[in-house]
């Protein structure tokens, strides 16, 4: 499996190196989005109840948010670099029967960064961000409230402005590992990976990171 912090650390690395080797050069302003999205996510559970563990436990739904950030273009170069904010609600859920247990994802908060190329009038980019999800889980005796999942999430879209009327369209996919999280005072645990895939809408102004003049 990736060590999702040696890909964070190494992303993190990228984007600063990127930054300080340009501040001296002149650059343009930067370019601020934000919008909404839809679509879809898969999630993979591990339940362990020690010395049990059930592997294999999948869970979908829908998912719906908000998102924000800014772009910064880097001198002399077709790249952008920049910090992002994203808000996702989910309605996936899983449960082992009969009324054993069930856990439920619900709100998730992401913060990162993403750098990207422009190539034409497309923006691909790589994204990376941590991501704490609210989670409800209940099972056939009594236990403490559910802890969050916190994990670092990477993923891949690409923006394609349309010209001059500031809108955004975009798609973008994206995986998050997700650390173990156990219920204090229990032997239960549960670890989770996330696939999701997403439509955007954006609206974007100032700088030209995204194409709006």
């Amino acid at each position: 499996m990736l060590d999702a912090r040696k890909i964070a650390l190494a992303l993190s690395g990228l984007m600063l190196a990127t930054i300080l080797m340009t501040l001296p050069a002149k650059s343009e302003g930067p370019t601020f989005y934000g919008g909404v999205f839809i679509g879809a996510n898969m999630v993979d559970n591990e339940l362990a109840v020690a010395p049990f563990s059930i592997d294999g436990l999948g869970a979908k739904g829908k998912i719906a948010g908000i998102h924000g950030g800014v772009d910064f273009a880097v001198p002399n170069t077709q790249l952008f670099v920049g910090p992002f904010a994203r808000y996702t609600f989910s309605d996936a859920e899983f449960a082992v029967n009969p009324g054993l247990f069930s856990a439920k994802y619900k709100d998730s908060y992401s913060v990162g960064g993403r750098a990207g190329v422009k190539v034409g009038d497309a923006k691909p980019y790589i994204a990376l961000s941590h991501t704490w999800l609210d989670l409800d889980w209940s099972t056939i005796v009594p236990i403490p409230a559910a802890p969050d999942l916190k994990g670092w999430t990477l993923g891949l879209g690409i923006d394609v402005p349309i010209k001059t009327s500031g809108i955004v369209l975009g798609i973008e996919g994206s995986y998050t590992m997700f650390k173990e999280a156990a219920v204090a005072g229990t032997p239960i645990t549960l670890q989770a990976d996330s696939l999701e895939i997403m439509a955007r809408l954006s609206f974007a102004f100032g700088g030209s990171a995204l194409g709006i003049k």
